[in-house]
């Protein structure tokens, strides 16, 4: 009996040693596949006219050159914190959020500080065609103008947006095909500080409308763009 037992101890040792031996041969990773690089969709308007004609870089790589109310297209980047750096020597840091399009749009200096804003478009796998006919928003991006109130009229209908502070960002509105006189006034006032015409394209379209430079510097104007 003794002898049985001893034998099946054996037996059992000897399995056990032959999994440990199994087992060191195995190649187990230690870590995953890699995930891809998490990606976004960006482009820059130049809205500062302090600054100058620039040229660009996003972390370290060039990507072009822009003048007062230039606008460079969207381009794909990695997600995240970039350094923009701009050829007169200044630089800002932007953040750019994972499967988002959107623009960067650079203001004049704020209290010596170089000042801008982010505005998310879309999903980048959305479907870019507009389905709601919701097709003309406004934003303010002069620092010295103060509030605004602006209009849009024309033969196929008026829109307004009063009362739009500093980097307001008014909503989209229905407004039909056709050209329009656009009208910046201050919030409440009766003097137009700017007017300009723009177009409003197919319901399918979307397009913000900025309120740009300075109002004491003379540069106030507005610049229309597609954000499809």
């Amino acid at each position: 009996m003794k002898t049985k037992q001893k034998n099946l101890y054996l037996l059992i040792g000897a399995f056990l040693l032959l999994v440990a031996l199994l087992s060191s041969c195995v190649d187990v990773p230690t870590t995953g596949p890699t995930p891809p690089p998490l990606k976004a969709e960006y482009r820059f308007i130049h809205g500062a006219p302090d600054m100058g004609d620039v040229s660009i870089t996003v972390d370290g790589v060039a990507a072009g050159n822009l003048p007062f109310k230039g606008v460079l297209p969207h381009a794909e980047y990695t997600s995240g914190t970039k350094t923009v750096k701009f050829s007169n020597g200044e630089s800002v840091l932007l953040s750019m959020s994972t499967d988002y399009r959107g623009t960067f749009v650079f203001l004049n200096k704020v209290e010596g500080e170089r000042t801008f804003l982010k505005i998310q478009e879309r999903r980048v796998f959305d479907d870019p065609a507009n389905k709601d006919s919701l097709t003309v928003r406004v934003a303010n991006c002069s620092p010295d103008v103060g509030p605004v109130d602006i209009t849009l009229e024309g033969t196929a209908g008026t829109a307004s947006w009063t009362g739009l502070a500093y980097k307001g960002i008014g909503a989209y509105k229905k407004m039909p095909v056709g050209a329009y006189t656009l009208t910046v006034k201050a919030a409440g006032g009766a003097d137009a500080l700017t007017t300009t015409t723009v177009n409003v394209g197919a319901v399918t379209e979307r397009n913000t409308i900025f309120v740009l430079g300075s109002q004491a510097g003379g540069s106030l104007s507005t610049l229309g763009v597609k954000d499809n």
